[in-house]
């Protein structure tokens, strides 16, 4: 009887969620960077896309926020090949093909063309670049420096979380990736490095620097003992040439 009850509520789940030209429906973003050919940022845009209704799909869901346009899809996200029509003041009037995947998280770097002047108007896609570093303890290792470095010698940087996270949004290619950790550990780095689609993730263990006898602090968490989702946490100040 449960498993009926659980079926019949998923195809009625399935049923008014999907939409004709849309994946199954739930929260998802695509993230837009509009430059012009200098590599200026572009503000005061006004999107369009050819075709969708705005109420419907996307239109009370536009924000702008760090030099980036997110587009919203709170409920249908319509999957597919579309034209993005793109006017601001000073810039031609462009459309523009693209493609909205079923990814819940999509980036864009469209380049706009000025009026008057012997450009065109393109958009590249963008991935995102993640990964986590660790020592030999497993323990997370925060604040390590994270830079890619492409053919053209152009350098993008980050730093890793508390928790020792990292990403970067780049375009797809083969760069140079330098991992530099903190005090007590040595770097890593991986030479012709191809970011693509099918590899956009990269977790790296440092070592121990064996030049440096020093110690590190870290913050140590565990699960409480008695009180759920609380943790007790203690600051450790350990030698990372010695494991536990």
């Amino acid at each position: 009887m449960r498993i009926t009850r659980f079926l019949l509520l998923f195809l009625l789940a399935l049923f008014i969620c999907v939409d004709v030209n849309a994946q199954i429906c739930g929260p998802s973003k695509t993230k837009i960077y509009v430059r012009d050919n200098k590599g200026n940022l572009v503000t005061n845009v006004k999107f369009e896309f050819v075709g969708l209704s705005e109420n419907k799909h996307w239109g009370n869901w536009l924000t702008f926020k760090d030099g980036a346009y997110f587009i919203f899809f709170e409920r249908y996200k319509p999957s597919g090949n579309h034209v993005l029509k793109i006017s601001v003041q000073g810039f031609v009037t462009s459309e523009i093909a693209i493609r909205i995947s079923e990814a819940q998280y999509q980036i864009f770097n469209l380049i706009l063309k000025r009026k008057g002047v012997n450009e065109h108007s393109y958009l590249q896609e963008m991935l995102l670049f993640w990964g986590e570093i660790k020592d030999a303890n497993n323990a997370a290792i925060s604040n390590a420096k994270v830079t890619l470095t492409n053919k053209d010698g152009r350098k993008l940087k980050t730093l890793t979380s508390e928790k020792g996270g990292y990403d970067i949004e780049v375009q797809e290619g083969i760069y140079d990736v330098e991992i530099l950790g903190t005090e007590g550990f040595a770097s890593a780095k991986y030479e012709n490095f191809e970011i693509s689609k099918m590899q956009n993730h990269l977790d790296a263990t440092l070592e121990v620097d064996s030049n440096c006898n020093c110690l590190i602090t870290e913050l140590v968490c565990k699960p409480h003992k008695y009180l759920a989702n609380e943790f007790d946490c203690v600051l450790v100040t350990r030698n990372p040439r010695k494991k536990n």
